[in-house]
């Protein structure tokens, strides 16, 4: 019988080269890879005498892929301004909700409470009106003295 790349290893290099041609073809078809770099493919065949007439043979297959493409991502940073405490968040990362703006609490003696561009861009009369809308439903389930203490401008 003649020793063919498909008989060696009773199928077994045919079957490694099989699986590690569809790893590279995941790897060039994932978004995250480096789509530029080149992917190879390394096949080992050593063959050692191993007595009259006989020897052993080993066979290896590897790859190498592609790594993750260069990405970047933006962090929002900020400081609370009663503790000093520095927070940050990525927007859309389920810490902070994606927005062009964040509202600040603090109290130095006397509450504060104030809008700020987050991002640097501007921000939209609908996210004033969001928050609007969100303080006087939070509001509305407090007791009458406090309601008709806090006006909401917006």
């Amino acid at each position: 019988m003649a020793i063919t790349f498909d008989s060696i290893g009773n199928g077994g290099l045919r079957e490694e080269f099989d699986m590690t041609l569809r790893q590279i073809g995941r790897n060039i078809l994932n978004p995250n890879m480096d789509e530029t770099a080149a992917r190879e493919m390394i096949i080992s065949i050593k063959f050692k005498p191993s007595g009259p007439g006989k020897m052993n043979v080993t066979y290896n297959v590897k790859s190498k892929l592609a790594g993750f493409r260069k990405s970047e991502t933006m962090f929002l940073i900020g400081q609370d301004s009663s503790t000093g405490r520095i927070d940050m968040s990525e927007p859309g990362s389920g810490f902070q909700q994606v927005s062009q703006f964040v509202f600040r609490i603090g109290d130095r003696g006397t509450p504060e409470f104030k809008l700020v561009e987050a991002e640097g861009g501007i921000w939209k009369t609908e996210a004033v009106r969001k928050i609007k809308d969100y303080l006087e439903l939070v509001l509305s389930e407090q007791d009458m003295a406090l309601r008709n203490r806090i006006t909401i401008i917006g």
